[in-house]
């Protein structure tokens, strides 16, 4: 193993209840994570974290209808100011190692109603959406994240759910694929330096009795391009560093 390993920014797409936090909780300590889904105690009260130093801030973000929204309620502007000032006051102070967002699917979706709300109050029009051409104030606030972490040198990743892939057909109709892609920010593979996958699978134990293991996929990535979805059962922290830079 390098007695140097750089910071990495990675993020990980998985089904839910797939490991994502329990690989992640072994990257190094402190941790910090930021939950928006209310899960994130109960992986690390597990016995193999419990010497860890994994703190948990949860956002409590409202449970809104789409006709409450529509109608102009605005709830993202507050919680997103109040996360971001937290961030930023984390990354300053230097006492993490690695920052956890549980997850960038949540939280694309609060800084995107973030925006649209700075859009309805400034529009003297009746708007409830942002147009596609008015995506460029979300995008920099996501990469900010991104570029936040890279720049003060510690470890960033991004928990993704996945979703099915829709597309439109010859009249114009929405149709599933059956495709799972990641769902969330589409630029987040992008933004970090190694894309991961997770996925739990059912195999043989040495009697031939089924066990679930995670598989940790590594996609194309900064440090080493021609690593082709290589992948790794019950992966940690350590195994991918060895993986990526050679143990």
């Amino acid at each position: 193993m390098p007695e140097l390993i750089p910071n990495i920014l990675a993020s990980v797409t998985a089904r839910p209840k797939s490991g994502k936090n329990h690989f992640s909780y072994t990257w190094p300590a402190p941790i910090r994570v930021y939950c928006f889904n209310g899960g994130a105690e109960f992986v690390r009260n597990k016995a193999k974290f419990k010497d860890k130093k994994i703190d948990i801030i949860n956002i409590d973000t409202p449970i809104i209808e789409e006709s409450e929204v529509a109608a102009g309620d605005h709830w993202a502007k507050d919680i997103w100011k109040k996360l971001n000032t937290q961030y930023k006051k984390d990354l300053s102070e230097k006492v993490y190692k690695t920052y956890i967002f549980d997850t960038g699917t949540e939280l694309e979706t609060l800084v995107r109603r973030n925006v649209t709300e700075i859009m309805i109050e400034e529009s003297t029009k009746d708007r409830t959406k942002l147009a596609v051409n008015e995506y460029g104030d979300r995008n920099m606030i996501m990469y900010a994240i991104f570029d936040r972490a890279k720049k003060a040198g510690v470890n960033l990743i991004m928990l993704q759910y996945v979703k099915e892939k829709w597309t439109k057909d010859s009249t114009g109709k929405p149709q599933p694929t059956g495709e799972i892609v990641m769902d969330g920010w589409a630029q987040t593979e992008a933004a970090v330096d190694v894309p991961l996958e997770l996925e739990e699978k059912s195999v043989p134990d040495s009697k031939g009795q089924p066990r679930s293991v995670n598989i940790l996929t590594i996609k194309p990535n900064r440090f080493s391009r021609e690593m082709n979805r290589k992948t790794i059962q019950d992966a940690t922290y350590d195994d991918l560093t060895a993986t990526l830079f050679g143990g």
